[in-house]
């Protein structure tokens, strides 16, 4: 924040516009809705039950036999709800040229937090809190763009400032980005153990 008013932005305080719970109880039927039908198509062609087949991970059979379990009717009603949040982000965006979050509200995880071997049921609290902003510009078709601003003491590894703009304005976040990293380079910073490469 500081480095967007030192660059002459102004920058002031918003409530939040999307209520975490209701996006994400939304944005899971969405995700997962088809991913029942994969299941099913994975045990017809393989004649063996997904988790024995071979073909899929853990987590991707636990996502479908999580989907499989919707109510009739879910992915209509949670349409329309992104719908309405379109709307609703759309008046957003009247008051506000750009919006400044955190890319996740904790550092990088460590390798193993998640892993292809794990349940759906068992991560996806921790997957909800460590996406907390970022699906927001997915569901509603708008543009949006992390910038490694900050780098965490403890790990080295970057963390991310995103900004999300309203659907169309795409070339407002390259501007910004084009200033950002002009002011505050980032291209010379590698985290520790990278696998550094050269162009020739």
């Amino acid at each position: 924040m500081k480095l967007c008013s030192h660059l002459g932005h102004e920058i002031f305080d918003v409530e939040n516009p999307v209520n975490g719970e209701a996006f994400f109880d939304a944005y899971v039927w969405v995700m997962l809705h088809k991913m029942s039908d994969l299941i099913q198509v994975v045990e017809s062609m393989s004649g063996r039950s997904a988790e024995s087949s071979g073909l899929l991970t853990p987590m991707t059979v636990s996502m479908g036999r999580a989907a499989a379990e919707f109510p009739e009717g879910a992915y209509a009603k949670w349409q329309r709800y992104f719908q309405r949040l379109a709307a609703e982000m759309e008046n957003f965006f009247r008051d506000v040229d750009l919006w400044l979050t955190l890319v996740a509200p904790i550092e990088p995880p460590e390798i193993g937090m998640f892993c292809p071997d794990h349940l759906f049921d068992d991560k996806w609290y921790a997957i909800t809190q460590y996406m907390s902003y970022t699906p927001v510009a997915n569901a509603v078709g708008a543009p949006a763009m992390p910038a490694p601003l900050y780098w965490s003491p403890r790990s080295g590894l970057p963390i991310g400032t995103h900004f999300m703009a309203k659907p169309g304005n795409d070339r407002m976040l390259y501007e910004l980005a084009f200033e950002l990293e002009t002011e505050r380079p980032w291209a010379h910073r590698w985290a520790p153990y990278s696998a550094k490469y050269r162009l020739v």
